[in-house]
């Protein structure tokens, strides 16, 4: 367990340096984790709702209780990002990311839990070449716009179980940054290179309530989450006098959502499922023209008795999708984002120890209609169930070895 730890608290901290990429970016904050784990994001993003299953979608406080062991959950994801105008001009991005870290830790009727994840994020690099002085052709200068922003959340869960209702509260701590630096750089030494970058860090706490309810065949799931306006000092630096200052406090608010999810029980082995989240962005004051979002998601599941029938019968499969509209606009048009989902799981020593697999296949913006447009593969590898408390059982007792005997010759 000791060597485990210290693994746990390098995860942690590698978390806070990831981020996802996007070229709206430079408008607002593109990227946002509802808190599905690798199986829900495999299932169109669903999960909020699901009680047939050890589900560690922790943004639902109720969810802990499907958790009857000691349950730590991770996932790391491999982006690759295409972006484009409606000047045929494109380019390609990398993306790292680690979504979320979780524990539950299971007494009697109780859960105390521990959830970090990332909330919302964006990152992207403009380089742009001039040739505005001197008279001959050759670029003279270059820009160089980059912005760095992401928000994080640490919660600490309590989640009862029992028979009427799974209830579960958390408390949220919100901290995170947003830095945008501008370069200027000339090609002539004559000239004197500049650089401008603002640097916000944001912090404050919320809570979240959440509901969870298994009726016959139904899953039902309800998630609010309270509305939280983060503050910061904003710190400006430059290449000349006076290099560095502070400014006034920066905002930004994350607004009231609710989240209502439902999972059936088709069959043994199949079920679907459907979240809704509801986010009211037009109450706060992050962006200038906001709009109030939806986000739908859909998607179905085969889950095969563990154990049972030929090797292509026993892995699980997912599928499915979403809609999502941005909170703010480009090109003073809204923004909307279609992603469809596939995922599978890798069976280890139990149905309980297993390797998720999900990928997404995601567009953001439209070219007509927003002028530049976002798409993305991403693979996201999450692992479930192994007790890092609990020693390792050993499989051999003591056993006397016979001494030799008298009689024994060569």
């Amino acid at each position: 367990m000791h060597k485990k730890i210290p693994a746990i608290f390098v995860l942690i901290m590698i978390t806070g340096i990831l981020l996802s990429n996007s070229i709206f970016s430079f408008d607002g904050f593109p990227e946002q984790y509802f808190g599905n784990d690798v199986y829900g994001s495999g299932m169109g993003n669903t999960g909020l709702g699901d009680v047939f299953r050890i589900n560690t979608s922790f943004s639902n406080p109720a969810l802990p209780t499907t958790c009857n062991e000691v349950t730590f959950a991770t996932a790391i994801s491999l982006n690759k990002y295409y972006y484009s105008d409606s000047k045929d001009e494109s380019f390609t991005d990398d993306g790292f990311d680690i979504p979320y870290f979780t524990v539950s830790i299971p007494y009697k009727n109780h859960r105390i839990a521990f959830n970090y994840n990332s909330v919302t994020s964006g990152i992207v690099e403009r380089e742009i070449r001039t040739n505005k002085i001197g008279d001959d052709n050759e670029d003279d200068s270059y820009t160089i716009n980059r912005i760095i922003s992401g928000l994080y959340k640490a919660d600490l869960i309590y989640a009862n179980k029992n028979d009427f209702i799974n209830f579960g509260l958390s408390a949220n701590f919100y901290f995170g940054q947003k830095n945008q630096r501008y370069e200027i750089n000339f090609d002539d030494e004559k000239y004197k290179d500049t650089i401008y970058e603002r640097e916000v860090e944001l912090k404050k706490s919320g809570f979240t309530l959440g509901l969870s309810k298994k009726i016959d065949k139904f899953g039902f799931g309800f998630v609010f989450q309270s509305k939280v306006k983060l503050q910061g000092d904003v710190n400006l630096l430059t290449s000349f006098y006076p290099y560095s200052e502070k400014q006034s406090e920066s905002e930004y608010e994350i607004p009231h959502q609710i989240s209502f999810a439902s999972t059936y029980k088709i069959s043994k082995r199949f079920k679907c499922s459907l979240d809704v989240n509801y986010g009211l962005w037009e109450k706060t004051s992050t962006y200038e023209e906001s709009r109030n979002t939806t986000k739908i998601s859909t998607g179905i599941s085969y889950d095969p008795l563990w154990g049972y029938g030929n090797w292509y019968e026993k892995i699980p499969l997912r599928m499915g999708g979403y809609y999502r509209q941005l909170p703010f606009q480009y090109n003073n048009e809204n923004i909307d984002e279609l992603a469809v989902t596939f995922g599978f799981t890798i069976p280890l020593r139990s149905p309980k120890k297993r390797l998720e697999i999900g990928i997404e296949l995601m567009k953001r913006g439209d070219l007509e209609i927003n002028k530049i447009q976002d798409k993305m593969v991403s693979i996201t590898i999450g692992t479930i169930g192994f007790d890092i408390f609990k020693k390792r059982v050993r499989k051999t007792s003591h056993r006397d070895i016979p001494k030799i005997g008298k009689g024994y010759t060569k």
